[in-house]
């Protein structure tokens, strides 16, 4: 009688230590890529208010507007803004408000989520 050794094939144990150790490695992993994503959408949104706010400095500097004067966006997007007709969009979903001359614009999730332009002196 012969017997032939079956090398051919993954036992139940070693494809059990397989996944084992797949899911520990997604365990670890899936946490820290949400939080890079949420800190890189934070990034981005900061650094339109920041084009926002050039914007609306070159703006007022070109029209001769003084503190206070109200800045629509029709008027900053594709002259002062690069990009879309209708001005950036935040990468959450919030909605961007350019402001007073005088105040720095905002993003709706500016409380939630910590979308702050912070304030230069």
């Amino acid at each position: 009688m012969t017997y032939r050794n079956r090398t051919k094939g993954f036992t139940v144990f070693e494809m059990l230590l397989v996944l084992a150790s797949v899911g520990a490695v997604l365990a670890v992993g899936v946490p820290n890529v949400l939080k890079i994503r949420e800190e890189s959408h934070r990034t981005a949104c900061i650094k339109n208010l920041k084009m926002i706010s050039v914007a609306k400095d070159k703006w007022a500097m070109d029209h001769k507007a003084k503190k206070g004067a109200k800045v629509p966006m029709d008027d900053l997007a594709g002259i002062y803004l690069q990009g879309p007709a209708y001005g950036p969009m935040c990468p959450e979903g919030g909605a961007y408000e350019v402001n007073v001359i005088g105040v720095a614009p905002t993003c709706s999730l500016a409380k939630t989520d910590k979308h702050i332009l912070a304030s230069t002196p």
